[in-house]
């Protein structure tokens, strides 16, 4: 019963170790992503910015940076309002986490109860073992069903924040 119990408690472990590793991959891979959205806008405000430099001669600078902020205007604000949308949705995220990582060090605990347990021992084993699982299904559960686990959308707060301050230079400066 003792060993029986021990290897079910294993195969929870490697469940749980295996579902967290999962996890951290895929939010690896949205932050590559990220990163790559970031600069791939950083090279397409830098070819712009050359163009711009290149029709100096023919139009005015100030009239062109005026235009092109007027240009990126609503889609900044869309920007904008989108940010301020997600970045409500994180703090609950971020909570959910929390407690998904808890219910986890929950589970982890009968670990130290299964060496020289009696039967009254076994049967806090058990009952610890229960409860974790419980903790560990609710929180999961309210993790999947978050808004922001499905896929963080493109955040780029810095290089939204960049991109306003380089259409706000004066003519002339980098």
């Amino acid at each position: 019963m003792m060993e029986w119990l021990g290897w079910l408690f294993a195969v929870l472990a490697i469940a749980a170790a295996a579902y967290a590793w999962r996890q951290l991959a895929a939010e690896r891979s949205r932050a590559n992503e990220q990163l790559c959205a970031r600069m791939e806008a950083e090279n397409r405000l830098d070819a712009l910015q050359s163009d711009l430099a290149a029709c100096a001669g023919h139009v005015d600078p100030a009239e062109a940076r005026a235009d092109l902020a007027a240009q990126f205007a609503a889609p900044l604000a869309t920007v904008r309002g989108r940010l301020d949308e997600v970045g409500d949705g994180f703090v609950d995220y971020r909570e959910q986490v929390r407690r998904f990582d808890a219910a986890v060090q929950y589970c982890l605990q009968p670990v130290e109860l299964i060496f020289g347990a009696d039967k009254a021992g076994l049967d806090q084993l058990v009952s610890h073992v229960e409860g974790a699982r419980r903790a560990l299904f609710e929180a999961r559960a309210a993790l999947l069903a978050h808004r922001l686990h499905g896929g963080t959308p493109d955040l780029g707060a810095a290089a939204l924040a960049e991109l306003e301050a380089r259409l706000a230079e004066p003519p002339g400066g980098n």
